[in-house]
């Protein structure tokens, strides 16, 4: 297997990669798409020298198959998904991201019941996710709290963006927008970029709550926790939503996709070679106690896998996506959240005023914990004086 360890390395390895893979309906794509907890499995050997290298050459590597997908790509995915049989889908994970959202925020409310809220929605996409938390407002019929808020859209394409904030408003081609708009005034504006760059858009510590969902699968350092982090008021909340699979953990699995993709057994066994691993070796990679649930959602997540591929056959080459993506178990994702300073244990959180009767700040979507949701504070017992910044928010307002 080869050592990899600068952006040279990469090159090669991916070159050797994709040339085993071409011809496939779905093709691998970079390794600098898998979790940087795996790359290892892989032959990365990661240091504080090659990471930032890494990290922006993964994040080009995304750039460039979001820009190659058409609608096309995403209609087929969205149909195969259906056909795969899974019980929940994204939409499922915006319910409940909008649910938590809204008692984080009715808590917080109580606590100060002049206070204005700031919500930032990284990777905003076509603007479902804010949809659901004003769906959950509605639901709860927290009109004025509503009224209370300001939404931020943040989204690599200004285009999606854009469209997604008059969507929301009622700018759109249906000129519907969401139906609390209808009698109640929100405040929705959108910035064009990523989670890592928007504070230089926004403010530092300017965010009450900091929402996304199925998004930092796609983010394989955990760098994005910093900027995520500080960009949190002192009592800020971060929630998530995403899909969690250690699919691409180990090439032995990776075999065993493309294997079911077709893949020639010539081509197959040079697959293997490469990363030195055996047919069987998938069984050696759950060689540990308490695994059904992980070997449940791994088989799930390649029988979807293997059905988008399928699908694709019937698409142009050129608008196929690549497979690869940067999922992890969550326990490695809460590992992440700590090391970066987030409060992960809801009994750690008991003090916090936006998780008051909130007892589960973590909650499964999915039967087999494939789809979770999760509220992560930025502090355990924010500081007395905690408001979300309102005194510089206002000065800020006002020096606009």
């Amino acid at each position: 297997m080869l050592r990899v360890r600068t952006i040279e390395d990469v090159v090669i390895l991916d070159g050797f990669v994709q040339g085993i893979t071409r011809g496939l309906s779905y093709p691998t794509g970079s390794l600098l798409k898998i979790s940087a907890h795996y790359l290892p499995n892989f032959g990365f050997e990661l240091s504080d020298d090659n990471q930032a290298g890494f990290e922006a050459l993964s994040l080009k590597k995304y750039f460039e198959g979001w820009e190659r997908a058409a609608k096309v790509t995403l209609d087929t995915i969205k149909e195969a998904t259906r056909k795969a049989g899974f019980p929940v889908d994204n939409s499922h994970l915006n319910v409940e991201v909008g649910k938590i959202v809204v008692e984080l925020l009715m808590n917080l409310a109580k606590a100060d019941k002049t206070r204005q809220f700031f919500l930032t929605d990284i990777g905003s996409g076509d603007g479902e996710t804010t949809s659901a938390v004003l769906d959950a407002i509605c639901n709860e019929g927290a009109f004025e709290l509503a009224e209370r808020c300001e939404f931020m859209l943040v989204e690599p394409s200004g285009e999606n963006a854009w469209n997604a904030v008059n969507s929301l408003k009622g700018n759109g081609k249906d000129k519907k927008g969401h139906r609390i708009n209808k009698e109640h005034k929100v405040s929705i504006t959108m910035v064009s970029g990523t989670n890592h760059d928007f504070l230089g858009r926004l403010n530092e510590g300017e965010s009450d709550i900091i929402y996304s969902n199925a998004v930092f699968h796609h983010m394989i350092f955990p760098t994005y926790l910093d900027t995520l982090r500080e960009g949190l008021a002192a009592d800020g909340v971060l929630v998530i939503g995403d899909w969690y699979t250690t699919i691409f953990k180990h090439p032995a699995l990776i075999a065993e996709i493309l294997e079911d993709l077709g893949i020639d057994k010539v081509k197959l066994g040079e697959f293997r070679s490469l990363f030195n691993c055996s047919e069987g070796d998938e069984k050696k990679v759950y060689a540990g106690e308490d695994m059904r649930d992980e070997i449940i959602t791994n088989y799930r997540m390649k029988h979807y896998i293997v059905g988008i591929g399928n699908a694709f056959l019937t698409i142009p080459e050129e608008n196929r996506d690549e497979f690869l993506e940067g999922h992890c178990a969550f326990k490695d994702r809460k590992e992440d959240l700590e090391k970066k300073g987030f409060v992960t244990d809801s009994e750690a959180l008991g003090e916090h005023p936006a998780f008051g009767g909130i007892k589960n700040n973590v909650r499964d979507v999915d039967p087999y914990g494939a789809a979770k949701v999760g509220a992560f504070a930025k502090a355990a017992k924010p500081p007395a004086a905690a408001n979300g910044g309102q005194d510089k928010k206002q000065k800020l307002r006002a020096a606009a």
